[in-house]
């Protein structure tokens, strides 16, 4: 299991997508040992400080760790998806 987040990313949120596709791509070349990988992925991306008043808070943006959005979430696992699929149908590129 590889985490795509925190050190490997050098907890910069932007470099997470590359991180998970550099995970994938060893996946679908063969690597078995590869058997997870983990995001850390919110509504809304980065994070923002506290604590402070509720009211002043982002809602769906992290108060912990930098995160992805659901945008870019979605368009990374669904490509991870397709390549996936085609490298287990034997026609990677």
């Amino acid at each position: 299991m590889v985490d795509a987040s925190h050190a490997n990313c050098g907890k910069q949120q932007e470099k997470m997508p590359g991180v998970f596709a550099e995970i994938i791509r060893q996946r679908a070349a063969g690597n078995t040992n590869l058997v997870g990988t983990m995001l850390e992925s919110n509504l809304v991306a980065g994070n923002q400080s506290f604590p402070r008043p509720v009211e002043e808070l982002t809602y769906g943006q992290s108060i912990t760790d930098q995160c992805i959005d659901w945008p870019t979430t979605e368009s990374i696992v669904l490509k991870a998806a397709d390549d996936l699929k085609t490298a287990a149908s034997g026609s990677i590129d």
